[in-house]
């Protein structure tokens, strides 16, 4: 009875969207276009799930918490959002753009593999940097070294994330990707239930259901799609993807800033509770 009335309610949707479009542009809708709006539709539904139980993790932990513990873990975040940009440097956007355009098996594991070893070498790189400059970054963010350490990880895991949903966004799997978004939220609110259950109220309390959150998508990713991930590395794509990376780095770095530097001012001139 519910596998009925879910496809009369998929079946209706789809008379509906293609009665609309029949009316606006004069003309029968396309297969094409239908599959991209189903796509449309999957993801949609996955990130307003997902961005309602982000929420109500966020609303819960601030009440829970109170904003000293919730304004340190704000400010770890933001911090790890500065740290990731350079590893990442617009590699899985360019991934996005190379792998996206044709269905060939050989090309997309080349780009996704070439792609894979450019971010993996990246973030092994920086993470070492950050960390052999650990104390000197500690100040610049008027803060503590174990915090810099928590959001290095979170930076790690974070970008892990953004690369493996990206691979599913250039293989247009948007179903799986919304599927992860789903994974995501649930993952992020459920375990965060269970340490405040195990009465740990530190701001790690919400950092290590974060870190399970980027972690276990990025870890299904990688196994449901391993046929993509082949020890092969192309001079030629390498030097492609880079060139486009640098262009995406620079929109990337200002968005980021852009959302976090107030955070991190806050912190520097004020109090963390403050943020």
């Amino acid at each position: 009875m519910t596998t009925k009335i879910k496809k009369e309610i998929s079946n209706f949707i789809l008379n509906l969207i293609t009665n609309i479009y029949k009316k606006i542009f004069h003309e029968q809708i396309s297969k094409g276009h239908i599959h991209f709006i189903r796509n449309i539709f999957y993801v949609g539904i996955g990130s307003i799930i997902s961005t309602g139980l982000s929420f109500s993790f966020n609303i819960l932990a601030g009440r829970i918490l109170g904003p000293s513990i919730y304004g340190e873990y704000t400010l770890l975040r933001s911090i790890a959002m500065l740290l990731y940009i350079p590893m990442i440097m617009g590699i899985s956007t360019a991934l996005v753009k190379y792998n996206s355009g044709i269905s060939d098996l050989k090309r997309q594991q080349m780009i996704i593999s070439t792609s894979f070893i450019l971010t993996s070498f990246s973030i092994i790189i920086f993470s070492f940097i950050y960390f052999l400059y650990i104390h000197e970054i500690s100040k610049i963010f008027s803060t503590y070294n174990d915090l810099i350490s928590a959001a290095i990880f979170f930076a790690i895991l974070f970008a892990g994330n953004i690369f493996t949903t990206n691979v599913l966004r250039s293989l247009h799997k948007m179903k799986k990707f919304a599927m992860l978004r789903l994974v995501y939220g649930i993952v992020l609110l459920l375990s965060f239930i269970y340490f405040v259950y195990l009465d740990y109220y530190s701001y790690k309390s919400m950092l290590y259901p974060t870190y399970l959150a980027n972690l276990i998508p990025s870890i299904i990713i990688i196994r449901t799609q391993r046929k993509y991930f082949k020890p092969k590395f192309d001079k030629m794509w390498a030097k492609k993807i880079l060139t486009y990376s640098n262009l995406s780095f620079i929109g990337g770095i200002s968005c980021v800033l852009y959302m976090n530097i107030d955070n991190i001012l806050i912190n520097h001139y004020m109090h963390v509770k403050d943020i």
